[in-house]
């Protein structure tokens, strides 16, 4: 994990790892380095970006709309009733979906998770009944001010994540209160990686859950 402060707004904010990309980043975001390099223009831009105002003086006037890809072709429908071959989209798709898994492989793997519980199939009775339930743990966990818990402000998608140690899946088969899955004492901050790892395990048991919610109720 690597902290760092966004020099336009100096607030903290945390990357994943000490690689290269991440140790050149100067900014919390596309925001504040659009701020940034919109109150620090350099002269020189400022005078291209003068220039660019004068219309058909501009030795660059016109020359854009020669692209297809220009703002102001794609605002004329440059390519309207224009369509790709079937090969060259298919070849797109695969690109953009990374590793290919045969169908069969997704199969089993949905399968084994059926078997273990982790989910159901979306026409499964049960699965409808889970929904509701999860919605009214996130409804009580909401009620909750997380900033009493540790590690708050590291909370982010490759920060921290907000995990119930008695998680939402176990609850709803132990048919444990949605109060009690969503209260403070269910709730934790932890990196990202090991929530993922952690899916739908719990890291108390039942016995301690209602202990630590009998304790102050």
């Amino acid at each position: 994990m690597l902290e760092k402060i966004c020099e336009n707004c100096n607030i903290k904010f945390i990357l994943p790892s000490l690689a290269k990309k991440y140790i050149n980043r100067r900014f919390c975001g596309p925001l504040c380095s659009r701020r940034w390099a919109a109150n620090n223009r350099s002269v020189s831009w400022k005078e291209k970006a003068s220039l660019a105002k004068q219309g058909e003086n501009n030795p660059m006037f016109g020359v854009s709309l020669k692209h297809p890809n220009s703002l102001a072709n794609l605002a004329r429908g440059y390519w309207a009733g224009k369509t790709m071959s079937i090969e060259h989209t298919q070849k797109i798709s695969n690109k953009l979906m990374g590793r290919i898994v045969k169908e069969e492989s997704i199969r089993k793997m949905i399968q084994t998770k059926i078997d273990k519980g982790i989910f159901w199939k979306p026409d499964d009775p049960q699965y409808l009944e889970f929904k509701k339930y999860r919605r009214k743990v996130y409804y009580w966990t909401a009620k909750n001010n997380l900033t009493l818990l540790g590690n708050y402000e590291k909370r982010g998608k490759l920060g921290h994540h907000l995990d119930h140690k008695y998680s939402i899946t176990e609850g709803f088969k132990n048919n444990v209160p949605p109060k009690i899955i969503g209260s403070i004492h269910n709730l934790e901050f932890i990196d990202h990686k090991e929530n993922c790892k952690k899916g739908i395990k719990c890291s108390i048991t039942l016995k301690e859950l209602y202990e630590l919610f009998a304790s102050v109720t």
